[in-house]
Parts: C-alpha cells; structure tokens; sequence
C-alpha cells in the first residue's frame, strides 16, 4: 500500500466518558479519517462509505469531531473510519478499493479490530452491497442505507449477484424500498439471507443515529448468534420538543444549525410546531429571507418533490428541518454562514 501522510492531526474533544481523538490522513490521494476514544475502543471498527458528491466539488475529510452522526457508537467505544474516496463523481470500484486501504491504514495506526462492520448511504449503500458479495478478509458485515441499487458506472461496471457472503442489512425509507426489496427476494431465491428493514418515514437516506444504531446492532447479534429478523419496522422517533426559532409579528426566525459542505443543504433550528405556529403544513409554500433575498420554497418530504435548481423545506429524520435546492447549492446561493438566521413567512398567493 503507497500512502502519502501529508497531515496528521489529532483532536481532542472532552466528554463525559473520555476524549475524542482524530486522525487525518490522504491515502492515495483520497482524504481519510478516523474517529476514536482510545481509552474506551473495544476493537470495533465502523467504515463508512459516503454517497455520491458531484465530481466538481473539491475533496472535503468526510467526518467532524463534533458531528452528531456517529456519537452513540463513539460513546459506546466504536472507532469510526471515513474516506473521501480518490474523487468524487460516480465512483464505485476505486471506491471499494480506497475502504480496503482505509481499513489497512486503521490497523497499522492501532491494531487490527475484532469486528469490522462497513456503512454505505445512498451510492455507498451499493458500494458496501458489492462488498458484501466479495470474499473478505476485512469487513464482517455490511449495512446499507437508502442503497442506490441501480448504479452502474460507465466503463467496466460492477454488477451485484444478489449472493452475500457476509451479513447484509437493507435500511430503508418507506418511499425507497423497491431496489432492496427486489435484491431480498433474488437473494433469497440463491439460498443467501439479505435483511431489510423499514423506515416508516419518505426521503432519501432519511435516517437518525438511533435507527443506524439499532441496525448495527441487530448486525452484530446475527454475527454472533447467526439469527437476525430479515424484515420488521425500524422506526424510532427522535424529534425534540424545542427549537431554537422564535415568532415575531409572525415571522419565523431560524439558526442555522449545520451547513453540509458537499452540497450546501442547510439544517435550520426548526421543528414542525414552529410551521403550524404561523399555519403552514406540507404541501405549502414559505418564503426564505435572508437578508437582501427572498426565495419561494415547498414544504415537501424529499429534494425529488420539486424541479432541479428549485428549494424544498422537509423534515429530517431527528425531527429538525433541511433547507435545500435539489442539486444546486442552498448556503452559497443565500452567501450564509453557521450560525445566521433566515426568516419564513406565509408565501404570498
């Protein structure tokens, strides 16, 4: 394996139950990262495969200290492992290849773990269902979520066999499961067992911590025990009763919790009670301000319920709301910053 360190960062972040340590390195021209409480990892590793990010856009280290996402399982002693993957764009095979030199790096930085369980959204849910049906000497399990069971790149594709060598959990959202659902069933038809479990909400990939957990979970038991229940609901609510919004004269002034890098979606401090306080519901449409901009938004379910370059206001699955544009960029478009506030009114007409 050739692997250029260009920086190796660590990071401390302190919690109740010890610090968090992050290591970044380029592998292969590829940005990697690890995530890990060293005095509290039991030797089990999560490797995440990320979903498609559009081949224009600069290669970002796929993982924050401070993000949210996977701190159940840093909390419960995981060690998490993310790459940028060598380029972004449609990128399955190199792809497999740079989770495999991810994995080496891991265990030449720490040791080599007990459990390996690899993690793949939306592209990475093929990506990890690929792995699945390979040899391996790596990866233990795979769970993927939203897979996008259709992608093919354009010059020598990998094409799924429907033959899991290792355990392979499908979660997915209700509005998405045709794709997992017809690789359970062929899969089961070659005498391998896939699981798939159900998300009782629509949207893309639109997951909370706790449902991932749950699922790696179930992963690990069937790991051990050699059962697992190949279909049943996963749902688990996990929307707050507060928000950072406030009312006033009857607009809506919304923080900006998180902007996503990759795609510039904006997760605002809005929950669904701030809407129905000035009368607005799903199918409505709001106006975005910010500052000298004003923009007209649906209040949808997913970034397919309106047109290419258009915005969409949904809820997420931890209960809080996403701002976006489908496939176009929503924080540079409004030149916003963490931490701004927008403000949603009644749309006029």
């Amino acid at each position: 394996m050739r692997l250029l360190l260009v920086t190796l960062l660590l990071f401390v972040n302190q919690n109740a139950r010890g610090a968090i340590e992050q290591k970044q390195t380029v592998i292969e021209g590829a940005k990697a990262s690890v995530l890990v409480d060293p005095e509290l990892w039991n030797k089990k590793l999560i490797v995440v495969a990320h979903g498609y990010v559009p081949g224009d856009r600069p290669l970002l280290d796929p993982l924050n200290k401070n993000d949210q996402h996977f701190a159940l399982f840093l909390e419960s002693g995981w060690m998490v492992a993310a790459t940028s993957y060598r380029r972004n764009g449609l990128i399955i095979r190199d792809a497999i290849t740079d989770l495999e030199l991810l994995y080496d790096w891991v265990v030449d930085e720490y040791d080599r773990p007990e459990l390996t369980i690899v993690h793949g959204s939306s592209m990475g849910g093929m990506i990890v269902s690929l792995i699945a049906e390979q040899d391996q000497s790596r990866f233990d399990a795979a769970l993927a979520t939203g897979a996008a069971l259709r992608l093919k790149e354009e010059k020598n594709p990998l094409a799924l066999k429907h033959q899991p060598l290792i355990p392979l959990l499908f979660l997915s959202n209700r509005s998405e499961i045709k794709g997992p659902a017809a690789y359970q069933k062929k899969s089961l038809k070659n005498g391998k067992n896939a699981a798939l479990w159900q998300v009782d909400r629509d949207g893309h990939v639109n997951l909370n911590t706790k449902e991932r957990f749950q699922a790696n979970q179930a992963l690990e038991l069937w790991l051990a025990k050699g059962e697992i229940e190949l279909t049943r609901d996963g749902t688990i609510d996990m929307s707050p009763e507060k928000s950072g919004t406030e009312l006033i004269d009857g607009v809506l002034n919304v923080p900006i919790r998180k902007i996503r890098k990759s795609y510039g979606n904006l997760t605002l401090d809005l929950i669904r009670s701030d809407l129905e306080a000035i009368g607005l519901k799903l199918g409505d449409r709001v106006k975005v301000t910010y500052q000298n901009q004003s923009h007209a938004c649906l209040i949808g379910t997913s970034y397919g319920d309106v047109k290419v370059g258009e915005w969409v206001l949904f809820q997420r699955a931890d209960g809080y709301y996403l701002l976006s544009r489908n496939f176009a960029d929503a924080a540079s478009t409004l030149g916003i910053s963490l931490g701004d506030t927008i403000q949603l009114t009644l749309a006029e007409g």
